[in-house]
């Protein structure tokens, strides 16, 4: 939330309206999206109802269903436009910034850091900080709107007993959600550090290019640099495989629980 807060504080008027803009649309997406499975139960319903199927009889679902669905993708669409708008205004300004920041920092600072070191971290940190503009509100904040108003929908259609049971998915979601982020953030820092590093021993090299011919230590470069990037590899896959595991809690959470919104008509 620190980190959200920064950056809130950095955006321009215009930025931060859009982002109120934007929490208006994922609500109104949040309710279409309640909505489709809702329709498709209710044309079930009624086409079951019938012992002779008539075409005309189901056209008004079909038209609303469709009408939900091109509606529904449109804004998603205008969100995805604002939001991608929005990172990349924040990603300027907060270049235009880093590079005040360097040209203003001590020299001490250089001579303790790599140039690639420095170009490396730049990079990544506006990187990662656009990603998680993007992530909040392209992913998180529209999965936390969806959540809520399945919830609501759950209770509206469901016997309470069976709402409470398959509400048993959210607290055993964030359970494991907030264990994969605990576990695997010390491992991103250490992977950014690591390719910092990385970029800034590259930059040395092709700095020294010189001293390498001349002394003829090419191999021993070449050697040292492959073992560094054979550790990042390494390092990176056991960030790879505690991902793909803890992706696989959240898919069996979900399947046993089946908060699906399609499966609602099953129990109506």
């Amino acid at each position: 939330m620190k980190i959200y807060k920064k950056i809130f504080n950095m955006l321009s008027k215009r930025q931060k309206f859009n982002f109120v803009v934007i929490i208006f649309i994922m609500i109104i997406s949040s309710l279409l999206t309640q909505l489709l499975p809702l329709s498709i139960g209710n044309l079930t319903d009624t086409i079951l109802a019938q012992e002779e199927l008539s075409f005309l009889n189901i056209i008004p679902f079909l038209a609303f269903i469709l009408i939900v669905t091109v509606s529904n993708e449109i804004i998603k669409v205008v969100r995805r436009l604002l939001v991608e708008d929005t990172s990349t205004r924040f990603e300027k300004e907060a270049r235009s910034k880093a590079i005040s920041a360097i040209l203003h920092a001590p020299l001490a600072y250089f001579k303790k850091n790599m140039t690639g070191n420095i170009h490396g971290k730049l990079n990544r940190s506006l990187e990662g900080t656009t990603k998680l503009l993007k992530l909040m509100f392209m992913d998180f904040a529209p999965a936390i709107f969806n959540g809520i108003a399945a919830i609501i929908i759950i209770f509206s259609k469901l016997p309470l007993i069976l709402a409470l049971m398959m509400l048993l998915v959210i607290p055993i979601g964030v359970i494991i959600v907030f264990r994969q982020i605990s576990t695997q953030k010390g491992i991103r820092v250490e992977l950014m550090n690591e390719k910092s590093n990385m970029d800034g021993i590259m930059v040395e090299l092709i700095n020294g290019i010189e001293v390498i011919r001349v002394v003829d230590s090419s191999k021993q470069e070449i050697t040292r640099f492959d073992h560094k990037s054979e550790y990042l590899r390494q390092k990176e896959m056991k960030h790879h495989r505690s991902m793909a595991f803890y992706d696989c809690l959240k898919f069996i959470n979900e399947a046993v629980f089946e908060l699906n919104p399609k499966s609602w008509t099953v129990y109506k």
